[in-house]
């Protein structure tokens, strides 16, 4: 079953809120750009920063306030120790598309979990609470991750877990909810505890930045978390950072050098290390155009490594999406009709009834898989074992009844919503 699909039938209907909750980040464009900004827009910090401190020396024999310099300064020196330490990546391919869109356009594998737009029916989301625009669900489907405003109504990491057929209410993860400016689009490695974000932090670069953070087993929370660097962060708006691990690929997506809606989805190789452009090797036009990634075919310097990205690439974009999940669906609706995606469905309430149906109908199967092989190991153990097994067996074959149960009523209730379409 393609359950990308089927969440974003729901999801999507929650979209245009959650994307109107985008910080107003254009109404700083209407005033005119300062020269230290355009020349940070071009990447030259440096002289950024020595016209700054031309500025700020000039507004102090004024007496005149020097906050704002101060800041821009900071963001110059921020952005030069960023390019200082350009990392080599090599990007395989570029794609420009609707920023309202860029979620549904990435061609991940379902091994590496699921990531969608954001809608009022997330797991777990409590009413309509205010959220931001990306969902990721890990691949076995009982973890979510996603933004919710907390008390002064900025957008903060949260997750929650399937429990028994329910989510829990959802909780702002550990160590990162303290921190400063709006948190969205969360990505977890296959690991569980490599998480990817972007953050309007005020260490950041401009607008949204990238960062990475681990969870600590020992402490119970994320650690500090660390940002990505250039070339995957910029003075524009740097959305999403993914890692496909069954292709070996990786996804990010910026607006740099974009119309107003849009956005570029840039796909590379990852690395296990951190290898970085150095000033004996390169100068600093160079370095530059590697940071703000000028051209593509720059970065690709190994033939074999970009030939195996762009195979891989092909076979993500041409397999069928998710083609075990999609041949599991045969729904019947009752009237002589067979669907087989939730995007048949013509009742929008059905279309959402079944993104909620397929999240439960998932760790159904789980369940049922889990019981399969207990009951087998309960055959061939001994007596004792047996005995030692048969509470769990017991409680989970009651688990498994009435997930079977709110499943059929389910079905009923998407069957009904769908006949009353007309």
């Amino acid at each position: 079953m393609n359950y990308t699909h089927l969440l974003l039938a729901c999801c999507l209907m929650g979209q245009t809120a959650a994307y109107a909750q985008k910080p107003a980040a254009a109404t700083e464009d209407i005033k005119p750009k300062s020269e230290a900004e355009k020349l940070m827009e071009e990447y030259r910090f440096e002289e950024a920063v020595e016209l700054l401190e031309k500025d700020i020396a000039t507004a102090e024999r004024r007496r005149k306030p020097t906050e704002t310099l101060e800041a821009l300064k900071a963001k110059a020196l921020t952005g030069l120790n960023m390019l200082n330490a350009t990392a080599r990546v090599t990007f395989v391919d570029s794609l420009v598309v609707d920023k309202a869109r860029f979620l549904t356009r990435m061609s991940l594998s379902a091994d590496i979990g699921r990531l969608m737009p954001c809608g009022e029916s997330a797991p777990g989301m409590p009413g309509k609470a205010v959220h931001g625009q990306g969902l990721f669900v890990n691949e076995l489907g009982d973890k979510a991750y996603y933004a919710l405003a907390d008390s002064a109504g900025t957008l903060k990491l949260h997750h929650t877990e399937m429990l028994g057929d329910t989510w829990r209410t959802p909780t702002p993860l550990e160590g990162l909810a303290g921190l400063d400016g709006a948190q969205d689009f969360p990505f977890v490695l296959t690991d569980g505890v490599t998480l990817y974000y972007a953050s309007q932090s005020e260490e950041g670069l401009g607008g949204y930045d990238l960062y990475v953070t681990r969870y600590s087993l020992d402490e119970g929370s994320y650690l500090k978390p660390e940002n990505l660097g250039m070339p995957f962060n910029s003075p524009a708006n740097d959305y999403l950072y993914a890692v496909d691990e069954a292709n070996n690929l990786g996804w990010f997506v910026t607006d740099r050098a974009q119309p107003e809606g849009k956005v570029c989805i840039y796909v590379f190789v990852p690395a296990d290390t951190r290898d970085t452009y150095t000033p004996l090797a390169f100068d600093d036009d160079e370095i530059r155009d590697f940071a703000r990634i000028s051209s593509i075919a720059a970065t690709q310097k190994n033939a074999a490594e970009v030939a195996d990205a762009k195979n891989a690439l092909q076979r993500a974009r041409t397999a069928p999406k998710q083609a075990t999940e999609e041949d599991a669906i045969h729904f019947v609706v009752g009237d002589g009709r067979i669907y087989t995606s939730a995007e048949q469905f013509r009742s929008a309430q059905a279309r959402k009834l079944c993104a909620e149906w397929i999240i439960t109908h998932k760790h159904m199967t789980k369940q049922e898989k889990q019981l399969d092989a207990l009951r087998l190991t309960y055959a061939r153990s001994e007596e004792a074992q047996r005995r030692q097994m048969a509470p769990t067996i017991l409680q989970l074959e009651k688990e498994v009844e009435a997930l079977r149960a709110d499943n059929r009523q389910a079905e009923a209730r998407i069957r009904a919503a769908e006949l009353q379409q007309k």
